[in-house]
This record gives C-alpha cells, sequence and structure tokens, in this order.
C-alpha cells in the first residue's frame, strides 16, 4: 500500500493515470489516498480512544442492528406522539 520503490519500478510501464475507464488508475489513485488518509486514521484511533470520544470500532452489522434499534425508539415515539 505504500509509495515505495518496489512498487514505483514494478508498474513503471503501466499506464496508471486516474481515469473512470481505467481500473489501475483508480487502484493507483486508492493507494495514494489511503496513504495520505494514514496519520488521520491513526489519530482517530490513538487520540479518540485516549478521550473517549471513540469507545469501540463498531462492525457493519452492528451498525445496521443500531441503525434498526434507532428507527425503532423513532417509530415508537411517533405513535406516542399521535
Amino acid at each position: 500500500m505504500n509509495p515505495t520503490a518496489t512498487r514505483d519500478r514494478l508498474s513503471a510501464h503501466i499506464y496508471k493515470t486516474p481515469a473512470a475507464d481505467n481500473p489501475l488508475g483508480c487502484l493507483q489513485q486508492a493507494l495514494i489516498l489511503a496513504a495520505a488518509a494514514e496519520p488521520l486514521e491513526k489519530r482517530i484511533r490513538v487520540d479518540g480512544v485516549k478521550t473517549g470520544r471513540v469507545t469501540a470500532l463498531d462492525l457493519p452489522h452492528q451498525i445496521d442492528q443500531l441503525g434498526a434499534r434507532h428507527h425503532q425508539r423513532e417509530r415508537g415515539a411517533g405513535a406516542a406522539r399521535l
């Protein structure tokens, strides 16, 4: 994932300009963006946990379950208001 001399050497003769019709270009752009986002990701993981603002990294199925519970609560609250 990291931009290294090895990656440059292996992809030296590959057309990797980002474009909608160039999957390798999109992959190259994703790798660049992933490397750029790494300090922010580390800050969220480390500082967020230290301050207590991030208590757990939710998995997608956990988020879906939380969303369903929230939706049920909102429906129940709406019915109570009527």
